[in-house]
């Protein structure tokens, strides 16, 4: 959101209600209190109770306002915009099932068909699916039956027992990783969506249209990135929360929100996809200053400063590769100097994420200041 100043309907300070009744008094009485006197103690006792409630009433009074709503008031602001609260969705992934060769006749594989990866974890078949006689598989999309992210992240070839046996199939596996489960959105990416609901007016022809429209397919979408490669084309990438690349089934879920009949206009030609990546190498040592007391905190320190460079670098498309951010990133964790050999300063394009391949920042010993 923008950066807007703070604002507070009410004096939530005690000693502001404490001043104001001292001041009153002495005014009225002629007599001037002191801090042990009764009735300065009762002034205090007063001044906590006017704060209690100046700090409800003030919070209240702030949830009028988007940038401090949260919970059910923010639900309403969303309403206000046809802008519901998105999420609670149910992970889904591609099962594929090999079925018998040499047989007579149709496999039939029902909606509902029970997949699992443990036992414990349920996916079922979305629609009914059938394979003729001359097919050796048949590729049939699955759901989780529980809401949220614990259905994600199946890799291919881990979602692999059958629990209702079906006539002509012998096996089956997930070919694609599992994702799209998501839990109820939080009220920071909620407030960013209605902010940005008056985009939605038009269809989403405009650019910032297009990204409210990506946006509101997932709580798990943190960086989208509309752009025109050509007149009449429009191509959209977007990433995941902590840098994740979409997979098949969440660019499918884009898709089908980017095409709805009410959001895209009939003139564009629409692409939906996962940005390129551009790789690169973390490489070189660091070094730390002699009087560091504790150097294996110190260690530890640039250790996570890395690994927060690493993920800074991967959750924006766009941004280019900066080693200067690396090097200050560390410094102020406690390296004296680094000496890098790789990244080096690289422009990353829109549409291009950047990724580390290779990670090898080593500890090059205690130096003198």
């Amino acid at each position: 959101m923008y950066e807007l100043p703070e604002v507070n309907f009410l004096e939530t300070d005690p000693q502001f209600y404490i001043d104001e009744q001292v001041k009153e008094y002495e005014v009225i009485t002629n007599r001037k209190l002191a801090i042990a006197d009764p009735v300065y103690l009762l002034f205090k006792a007063v001044a906590y109770s006017r704060t209690k409630h100046a700090i409800r009433t003030n919070d209240a009074l702030r949830q009028q306002l988007l940038f401090y709503s949260r919970d059910g008031v923010l639900d309403h602001k969303g309403s206000q915009w046809d802008t519901p609260r998105i999420g609670g969705d149910k992970a889904k992934v591609t099962m594929r099932f090999f079925l018998e060769e040499g047989r007579i006749g149709i496999a039939f594989i029902k909606k509902g068909s029970i997949v699992t990866p443990n036992g414990d974890l349920l996916f079922k078949t979305t629609y009914d699916a059938v394979a003729s006689d001359d097919q050796t598989s048949i590729d049939v999309v699955a759901e989780c039956e529980k809401i949220g992210v614990i259905g994600n992240d199946f890799e291919p070839g881990k979602i692999n027992e059958l629990l209702n046996p079906i006539q002509y199939v012998r096996s089956c596996t997930n070919v694609t990783t599992s994702a799209g489960g998501t839990e109820i959105e939080l009220d920071e990416a909620y407030r960013q969506r209605i902010q940005a609901a008056p985009e939605k007016m038009s269809t989403a022809g405009s650019e910032e249209g297009y990204k409210f429209y990506t946006y509101a397919a997932s709580p798990l979408i943190t960086d989208v990135d509309p752009y025109m490669p050509e007149p009449g084309y429009v191509n959209v990438r977007f990433l995941l929360a902590g840098g994740e690349i979409p997979g098949e089934e969440m660019l499918e879920k884009v898709r089908e929100a980017l095409s709805d009949k009410k959001v895209r206009p009939l003139t564009d030609n629409l692409s939906v996809s996962a940005p390129e990546i551009v790789e690169y190498n973390i490489n070189g040592k660091y070094y730390i200053s002699k009087n560091t007391p504790d150097v294996d905190a110190v260690k530890n320190k640039i250790e996570k400063a890395k690994s927060d460079f690493i993920y800074w670098q991967s959750e924006k498309m766009g941004r280019d590769i900066n080693p200067s951010k690396l090097i200050e990133m560390c410094v102020k964790a406690g390296a004296k100097r680094l000496d890098l050999t790789s990244p080096v300063f690289t422009i990353i394009e829109r549409g291009q994420v950047a990724k580390v391949s290779l990670n090898e920042l080593e500890f090059g010993g205690i130096e003198d200041d």
